[in-house]
Parts: C-alpha cells; structure tokens; sequence
C-alpha cells in the first residue's frame, strides 16, 4: 500500500492524500456437505484520493477493481473469469 499526504497534517489549510493498493489472492475452498471444491484466484487493484477541507469537511473518492477466477461459476452459467469495478465517494461532515 502506497499512502501520500499532500500536505502536513499540523496545517490549518486543507489537506489531500493519494493511496494505491494491489493484492493478489489464491484460494483453496474445503469441500463440506454445503459446498464443493472450488478454487479461486486474482488480483485487485484499488486508487483513492482524499481531500481535507477544514475540521469539519473531508471527502474521499475510490476506485477498485478485482479481476478473479472462480471454477464454481461454471455450476450457476457464468464464465469462471469476472471483472469487477467499483467507484465510492465518501463526503462526512463532523462537527
């Protein structure tokens, strides 16, 4: 994980940050009464900026993406390969 401030936090001024994010995953699932072996693999990739606007505003816009392969998708008609991309905006206010 990458985090950057922009500015230093004892400012009054507002303040950003950027963060980059990558994981890599690998997972064997046990099979149980409930469940089958399956296996999954992937990779996923998550960019953020915040920006601090005074004591009380900050706001933080993210976005992800994971690219895995699941063989279980195969069982309800899907293609075992998937992309997923999520975009989140966080605005909180705090008094």
């Amino acid at each position: 994980m990458w985090n950057r401030p922009i500015c230093s936090r004892d400012s009054a001024a507002s303040c950003s940050a950027i963060s980059a994010r990558a994981d890599w995953f690998d997972v064997d699932q046990v099979q149980t009464p409930w469940y089958s072996l399956s296996h999954e693999s992937g990779d996923a990739w998550t960019i953020g900026y915040g920006y601090e606007h005074d004591q009380h505003w900050s706001f933080v816009l993210e976005a992800m993406q994971i690219r895995s392969e699941v063989t279980d998708r195969a069982g309800i008609g899907e293609p075992p390969n998937a992309t997923e991309r999520q975009l989140q905006l966080q605005i909180r206010y705090s008094h």
